[in-house]
């Protein structure tokens, strides 16, 4: 029983981890490879695109827990620092629309903070 306890838990983790690289992959494709690098290629191109990205994930996401492996503390820490490197710039891009008034309308907040 203890043995497909232990099975069960490696098959979720596994699950967890293909999912999260996957996406990762996908979210490359679509926003920065067919935006930026190659524009309107056929679907078999970027599925090619897209299985070499989920192996560069794959080795990222290896030597990243590799180097958390030689000491450099719990791996919540180093992912809460790698994350608030974005969190700063994400936070600017989803509050600015609120402060842009380019529709001629009342801003969202201009009537609590008085912005003009």
């Amino acid at each position: 029983m203890v043995g497909l306890v232990i099975g069960v838990i490696f098959s979720a983790s596994m699950g967890s981890t293909s999912g999260e690289i996957n996406s990762l992959a996908t979210v490359s494709i679509v926003d920065i490879y067919r935006r930026y690098v190659a524009r309107d290629k056929s679907d078999g191109h970027y599925l090619v695109a897209s299985r070499l990205l989920t192996v560069f994930w794959g080795c990222f996401a290896i030597a990243f827990a590799a180097l958390g492996a030689r000491g450099f503390g719990a791996l919540i820490e180093r992912v809460n620092i790698v994350g608030s490197l974005f969190m700063a710039a994400s936070s600017v891009f989803s509050c600015s629309p609120s402060f842009a008034n380019t529709s001629g309308a009342r801003p969202r907040f201009g009537e609590y903070w008085r912005v003009k």
